[in-house]
C-alpha cells in the first residue's frame, strides 16, 4: 500500500516497486530473489492514490534515480552526513512540534511537511468516503488471499501504512473476519506519531478493541533522516498488541537504517524505492517466506 501524493499509473509503478523489493530480497537471500522473479503475480499494488487524488505522476524522472539506488547497497560517508544533517534534524524537530500541537501546522515553513500533515488529516476526515474506499482495497485483497489459503504479507509505506493498519482493524472488529496477516511490514510510517495514533479507527477503544487482532508479526523500519517516521515510544505504545491479539512480535531495526535514495534534490530518506531495496526489508520478507515454506512441510 503506497504512501500519499499522486503516483504513476499502477501499470508502470508496480513493476518498479517489485523490482526494488526483489533486489532487497536478493541482498538478504539470493535464492529467494530468484524464486520471486519467477512469481511476479504474487505481488499486488493497492493503488488508492488513483481515486484519492484523481491524477497521476510521470514515472520517467524517477527511473534513473531508481537505477542508481539499486546499484548501491551500503551508505557512504556522504549519505550518513546528509541523513544526519542539521536540516534533517530541524525538519524532524518541526514535525515533532506539529505532531504535538497540530494547530501550528499552518506556521510550518516547509511545504512538504505541511502537505504531509494536511493529507493525513484529509484521510482521517474521510472526505467523500475516499478513506473507506482506500481501506476496502486492502480488506478485499486480504480476504481473497485468506480464502485461497495463501500466506499474507501486507506492506505499507508512509500514509499507506496508516490506511493498512486501519483496514486491518476494520477487517477484525467490523467485518469480524478470521483472516490473519502473517507479516505486516511498514516503513517511513507515521504510526508512531501522536497525531496519527489519536485518529486511528480503534483509538477511542481500550484493550483488545483498540488494535487489530489479526497481525501475527509486525516489522517497522524507520530510516535515519526520515522525519515522517516518528518512532519515539513506538514499541511502548503498541506493546499491548502482544497481549490482546494474535501479534507475536513487533520488531524494529537494532541499528541505524539508511535509505540511500537520491535524486536531483539530494538524499531523500523517505522514498519507498530506497526502503524496498534495503536488506532489512529483504530479511523481513525472507523470514516470512521461509516460515510459510516450513508450515507447508
Amino acid at each position: 500500500m503506497p504512501g500519499q501524493n499522486p503516483k504513476p499509473p499502477p501499470a508502470v509503478h508496480a513493476p518498479q516497486l517489485w523490482r526494488c523489493l526483489v533486489e532487497g530480497c536478493r541482498r538478504a537471500d539470493p535464492e529467494l530473489a530468484r524464486q520471486l522473479e519467477r512469481e511476479p503475480d504474487i505481488f499486488s499494488l493497492l493503488s488508492w492514490n488513483s481515486f484519492f487524488y484523481s491524477e497521476s505522476e510521470d514515472i520517467g524522472p524517477d527511473l534513473p534515480w531508481i537505477d542508481l539506488v539499486l546499484e548501491r547497497s551500503a551508505p557512504d560517508p556522504r549519505d550518513i552526513r546528509d541523513a544526519r544533517s542539521w536540516n534533517k534534524r530541524f525538519l524532524r524537530l518541526l514535525y515533532g512540534i506539529a505532531d504535538r500541537m497540530p494547530r501550528l501546522v499552518d506556521l510550518i515553513p516547509d511545504p512538504h511537511m505541511k502537505n504531509t500533515l494536511q493529507q493525513a488529516n484529509r484521510y482521517f476526515e474521510n472526505h467523500n468516503r475516499l478513506a473507506e474506499q482506500a481501506r476496502a482495497l486492502l480488506i478485499d485483497a486480504v480476504s481473497a488471499a485468506w480464502r485461497d489459503q495463501v500466506p499474507i504479507c501486507v506492506i505499507g509505506h508512509s500514509l499507506g501504512s496508516v490506511i493498512a493498519f486501519d483496514a486491518l482493524w476494520e477487517l477484525d472488529h467490523i467485518e469480524h473476519s478470521r483472516a490473519q496477516v502473517d507479516l505486516f511490514l511498514t516503513f517511513g510510517s507515521p504510526l508512531g506519531s501522536n497525531f496519527v495514533r489519536k485518529r486511528l479507527l480503534g483509538a477511542a477503544y481500550r484493550h483488545e478493541r483498540r488494535f487489530p487482532g489479526n497481525i501475527r508479526s509486525w516489522v517497522n523500519l524507520p530510516a535515519v533522516g526520515d522525519h515522517i517516521s516518528l518512532d519515539k515510544d513506538f514499541e511502548e505504545y503498541f506493546a499491548e498488541m502482544l497481549d490482546v491479539g494474535e501479534t507475536r512480535e513487533i520488531l524494529q531495526p537494532a541499528g541505524p537504517l539508511y535509505n540511500l535514495y537520491r535524486d536531483e534534490n539530494g538524499l531523500n530518506p523517505h522514498r519507498s524505492y530506497g526502503y524496498l531495496c534495503h536488506r532489512e526489508v529483504g530479511a523481513a520478507i525472507q523470514s516470512w517466506w521461509r516460515r510459510g515454506e516450513r508450515q507447508k512441510d
